[in-house]
This record gives structure tokens, C-alpha cells and sequence, in this order.
């Protein structure tokens, strides 16, 4: 298992893209003054939601019941425009 970060920052993901492998853990965390979340778009393969994130808080999840090749979009609730993908490798 690996992990990688993930920077919410200027109302953006950083990076915005991310490829990983099954299992691994995925920890985003919020580098802005202004709330925001990491939720899974509707029809991903899993499904997760980090509630509301404060200035320098951190939501984690891991990649588990996922397969080679399955794409997880994952947005903002607040921002819509604000959207991230996970591949699964």
C-alpha cells in the first residue's frame, strides 16, 4: 500500500489527476481558508465523502474494492467546478 496526498488549494485540487494502485490510501487536505470536501461523483465505483474539511484539515481514504483501469471522479460539494479523478492502475 502506498500513499499519496493531495493539496486543496486556490479552490483546486492538487493534483487534480491521480493514478494509484488498488489498496493504496489517499489523504487530501485543505490548504484553503474556505471549507470544502472530496466526494465521489454519482456512479463511482466507491463511494466516499470527507464531510466538510476546515483550513488544514485532512479526510483519508483507502482504495480497497477497486480494479485495474476504473476511474473515480470526485468533486467539491460546495464548488462544483472544482473536480479531481482518481485511476486505478
Amino acid at each position: 500500500m502506498a500513499n499519496h496526498d493531495i493539496t486543496i488549494e486556490n479552490f483546486a485540487y492538487n493534483p487534480a489527476e491521480l493514478e494509484i494502485q488498488p489498496g493504496d490510501k489517499v489523504t487530501w487536505t485543505n490548504a484553503d481558508g474556505s471549507p470544502h470536501t472530496a466526494t465521489s461523483a454519482d456512479g463511482a465505483p466507491v463511494n466516499f465523502d470527507s464531510g466538510d474539511l476546515g483550513q488544514n484539515d485532512s479526510f483519508e481514504f483507502v482504495f480497497d474494492g477497486v480494479s485495474s483501469g476504473d476511474e473515480i471522479p470526485y468533486i467539491c460539494s460546495h464548488h462544483g467546478f472544482m473536480a479531481g479523478k482518481i485511476t486505478i492502475a
